[in-house]
């Protein structure tokens, strides 16, 4: 993945905006240059879009920690505020990377926690959608098959999802060579000794829609949406 994206932004900063467009006759990079010389963009730094581009939520602080979709969230600064008598947060989630939130700071909007996963080797590189995912096939796992597998649940959730994904693949388009997904060693051991796993079977989208007007949560002039608990 991270190849693709760097072959993108190759393509688009090197090929496509310095190639004469058909339309214009010129080329994209001399018209911007052009075109801020009346009018100057506006900047945000990445830091500030990386913190400001998130869903905010609420949560409440448990020995140091914050839980969101059942991952946990640890920071030392965290325990501070929970010590301090705080307990409710405000929770930035990246739906495209659950590997850290962020969490505002309740005596000092300008002041910004980093919360990291506790499960480092699952949510690294996690989208919500795939986490999502993950806890539907958890589900279908018996009680004494997740105490065997512990820690290792959701690893092993993401392991039988991309088979899965891979599996319908090449059902539909049979001349794809297949990569090899192997599970890492200790959950091929733990494999052995658990029962087959139930197909999924898809749920219908029953969620009603959201009031967003009353949802709403300001961060400096920027307005965000907020989806409310998960």
């Amino acid at each position: 993945i991270e190849q693709l994206k760097n072959y993108i932004d190759t393509w688009i900063n090197d090929t496509y905006h310095c190639a004469i467009h058909s339309m214009t006759g010129r080329s994209p990079s001399v018209m911007w240059e052009e075109a801020i010389t009346d009018i100057k963009p506006s900047h945000i730094s990445k830091v500030d879009a990386k913190i400001l581009c998130r869903r905010p939520i609420k949560r409440t602080i448990h020995h140091g920690q914050i839980q969101v979709d059942r991952l946990s969230y640890f920071s030392h600064a965290l325990t501070t505020l929970q010590a301090k008598g705080i307990q409710t947060v405000t929770v930035l989630i990246d739906d495209l990377d659950l590997n850290e939130v962020y969490i505002v700071d309740p005596n000092d909007m300008n002041i910004i926690i980093q919360a990291d996963s506790t499960n480092q080797d699952y949510t690294y590189g996690l989208s919500r959608a795939i986490h999502l995912e993950v806890q539907k096939r958890k589900k279908q796992l018996s009680k004494l098959d997740q105490q065997k597998l512990g820690q290792f649940a959701d690893l092993f959730g993401l392991h039988k999802l991309f088979h899965e994904i891979q599996t319908d693949i090449i059902r539909n388009r049979p001349k794809l060579k297949p990569i090899k997904l192997e599970l890492p060693f200790i959950l091929q051991n733990i494999e052995k000794c658990l029962s087959p796993i139930v197909e999924i079977q898809e749920e219908p989208n029953t969620k009603a829609p959201c009031n967003n007007k009353k949802n709403n949560l300001s961060f400096g002039s920027i307005e965000v949406i907020k989806n409310g608990k998960i």
